[in-house]
């Protein structure tokens, strides 16, 4: 009868310490502690799957029970380390804490720890998967991992160490296992097909050893695998990269660096044709993504460092295939396609077409990655202005800034003509009625109107008119009202009894009151339109009828008059007009 076959990762599971591949400070503190005899109550080995926790616990519980070991190695001929290769020791329990959680396993463990061992000097318990614990049962079992007796010693190993008790981890000595390298898992799988006479070619092995993803279980599964498929009862037969690729739907490489390129170059068409022959050919489009954006990776590394190989587990005919892709675009390009891609991998598992979104998303970095910054242009332009090819740039004015005013206070004017009022008592022949009393009020009103034409303003559809009315041109005036040309009055604060000679106060004060537009300069011009008729408006007495108005034109004594007045004056120097025409009406 043949003998029975056994898997490549049991058969070529690691028996010594110098037999594991990778996890050195590991190693070396292990066999250190079994040296020196100073080994700890309690261990916690960290890490990925695959990566050797259990399988150092094992050699480890070895060393310690060795009846001859050699510089910290177990002998692997005694009686102890055949009955542990065997799995038949009965000092070294191991537990699977998936199955075996609950508080009752954890008081038995407690119970038997208790006992001596029987053929070794230690008792050890390796128990795996400890964070699958209850939290009875951590409790149970914290007592005698705080304090266990001389003879115990305690191998933990987890994947998720965030759920291990943190009173747990204070009282083990913690080991963290690193994913083992590409290159290294590689050159053990090498050993592994020269042993079983199978040919595979290096690019065979790197893929292999890529799909682990750092496990050395994993890829020896999938050595296994690919022996089953291609080389059992063809000892000559080459296992190549390609056949690698289609029996786990990788997508091959040259199709990856097609597409990785066609990004990088932004060629939107290549992108959709090299997706869519992949989809054709049945390969997973996750395990795509995830190798087009490790090769990016790769791409934005060799162009930040100038020797890549110290981060980069690639081959040199790699490396500088890299190095030239880094070439095709600028390093701020590659890294925002990186970060617009390096989201999207948790929402393609989730799409319900898996193409369209993955193509939607590299379009979307592409665009985005490629588009014009305003950066860019600005240190373009730089770069010509430096050369001299902008010199003529300086000859072109400033634009002019624009005198952002004070908000209105007053409702919106719905035409853009304003008229300031302001009144002059004079006397008059007439007796003017009030509604209270029969008493007459002689007086006699000026009005002077300037009109302000906004020839800059385009928002203007008719000129703004500023008219000062019912204001004498002597020191004793006073600026009664603001009104609008169409006799709407606003109700606001008006400036009343300015001292003179500023009777019409600080001009910036009129400007607040008038709507922002309307101080563009602007020509002042006098207009021979009278405006519309209105009540005289005292604090005691209202006049039954509005005044008459006689137009006077080309008054040349009335405009020297109005031109004295230091208000008006200020307000056509703020607004750069011009005094054109006065007009004088009084009432009869």
């Amino acid at each position: 009868m043949s003998e029975e076959y056994q898997v490549i990762a049991r058969k070529y599971r690691p028996s010594r310490f110098a037999d594991v591949v990778g996890q050195q400070h590991v190693v070396r503190t292990l066999m250190n502690a079994v040296r020196e005899q100073r080994t700890a109550h309690a261990y916690l080995l960290v890490g990925p799957r695959g990566v050797g926790k259990t399988t150092l616990a094992r050699i480890f519980a070895k060393a310690l029970n060795c009846e001859s070991p050699v510089d910290g190695e177990p002998c692997c001929k005694c009686k102890s380390c055949l009955a542990i290769d065997s799995e038949n020791s009965m000092d070294v329990i191991e537990i699977d804490a998936a199955s075996r959680n609950s508080v009752e396993d954890m008081r038995e463990l407690t119970e038997n720890v208790m006992h001596s061992p029987i053929n070794g000097r230690y008792k050890v318990y390796i128990i795996d998967e400890i964070h699958m614990l209850s939290n009875q049962a951590w409790n149970a079992l914290l007592k005698t991992i705080e304090e266990p007796p001389p003879h115990a010693k305690f191998i933990f190993a987890t994947t998720e160490v965030h759920k291990v008790l943190a009173t747990i981890i204070s009282r083990c000595q913690r080991f963290d296992l690193t994913p083992i390298s590409t290159s290294l898992i590689a050159a053990q799988l090498k050993k592994i097909a020269d042993d079983q006479q199978v040919k595979i070619t290096e690019e065979a092995l790197y893929s292999l050893a890529k799909a682990a993803e750092g496990g050395m279980r994993d890829a020896q599964s999938l050595l296994d695998q690919m022996i089953a498929f291609f080389a059992v009862g063809d000892r000559e037969h080459l296992i190549t990269d390609e056949e690698v690729r289609s029996l786990f739907g990788l997508a091959d490489a040259i199709e990856i660096d097609g597409i990785v390129t066609a990004v990088l170059q932004n060629k939107p068409a290549d992108v959709i044709l090299g997706i869519h022959k992949l989809t054709e050919k049945g390969k997973n489009l996750e395990t795509l993504f995830e190798d087009v954006l490790s090769s990016l990776r790769s791409v934005e590394i060799s162009a930040i460092l100038a020797d890549a190989s110290s981060v980069l587990e690639e081959s040199p005919e790699q490396l500088l295939k890299f190095k030239n892709m880094a070439s095709l675009a600028p390093l701020s390009v590659i890294q925002e396609i990186m970060e617009i891609l390096s989201v999207g991998a948790r929402p393609l598992r989730d799409a319900l077409n898996k193409q369209i979104y993955l193509e939607t998303l590299l379009l979307k970095a592409m665009k985005q990655a490629h588009a014009l910054k305003i950066s860019d242009l600005i240190q373009h332009l730089n770069r010509l202005r430096e050369a001299g090819d902008l010199s003529y740039m300086d000859m072109i004015p400033a634009p002019v800034q624009k005198i952002e005013m004070p908000s209105v206070q007053f409702e919106e004017v719905k035409k853009n003509v304003l008229t300031v009022e302001t009144a002059e008592a004079v006397e008059v022949p007439e007796t003017v009625e009030t509604e209270k009393n029969d008493s007459p009020v002689q007086n006699e009103t000026v009005e002077e109107k300037i009109t302000v034409e906004s020839e800059k303003n385009d928002n203007f559809q008719e000129n703004a008119e500023v008219i000062i009315e019912d204001a004498p041109l002597e020191p004793e005036a006073e600026v009664e009202s603001i009104s609008t040309v169409d006799g709407t009055q606003d109700e606001m604060n008006y400036i009343n009894d300015v001292p003179p000679p500023d009777m019409m106060g600080d001009a910036e004060e009129i400007i607040d009151d008038i709507e922002p537009a309307a101080a563009v300069a602007a020509p002042v011009q006098i207009e021979n339109t009278p405006p519309p008729v209105q009540e005289a408006e005292t604090p005691k007495k209202a006049p039954e009828a509005g005044p008459m108005r006689v137009s006077v034109a080309d008054n040349l004594a009335e405009k020297n008059k109005v031109l004295q007045n230091e208000g008006v004056q200020r307000i056509l120097d703020i607004f750069g007009g011009e005094l054109v025409d006065v007009h004088v009406d009084r009432k009869k």
